[in-house]
């Protein structure tokens, strides 16, 4: 009978050591050849982990009632909407990608994504465009804030 794996984030050669653990009765070693086998035949497959923004609870509920506002809004109502954002470019990313075990349609949720934070080094550069119309992008020394 299969077993619940306790955490996906795992490796597999972890998964097998934890598998082995949890039933001291096993005298077999369980390769980690099998445990990825079988983690893909469950259609778990390593993917990288999605980045998203960090959000309290309160700006989730914001963002939805924004996009239930104004999901009737027309094409060429959508063309007058000038569009902005900031973001941060590392000359030496420290950050490494994390490898998650997912099914294909569980790209976005909480355990198989990694938070992201803004700010955190390296240049930023800040850009708009709205309809067919794109801004240059403008180096930002600091932290941009919203009365910049």
């Amino acid at each position: 009978m299969p077993q619940r794996i306790s955490s996906l984030e795992l490796p597999a050669s972890e998964i097998a050591a934890q598998i082995i653990a949890s039933n001291s009765s096993i005298n077999r070693h369980i390769s980690q050849s099998t445990v990825q086998r079988k983690l893909c035949e469950s259609s778990l497959q390593c993917r990288i982990a999605a980045k998203k923004p960090l959000l309290k609870d309160t700006n989730k509920k914001k963002r939805l009632a924004w996009a239930k506002k104004h999901e009737q809004w027309t094409l060429d109502r959508w063309k007058f909407v000038l569009w902005s954002d900031e973001s941060n470019f590392e000359f030496f990313c420290f950050n490494r990608r994390v490898f998650v075990r997912r099914r294909v349609d569980e790209r976005r949720i909480s355990a198989c994504v990694v938070p992201t934070v803004k700010h955190g080094g390296g240049m930023m550069v800040w850009g708009c465009f709205a309809g067919d119309t794109v801004s240059d992008l403008f180096r930002i020394q600091g932290i941009l804030t919203q009365h910049d």
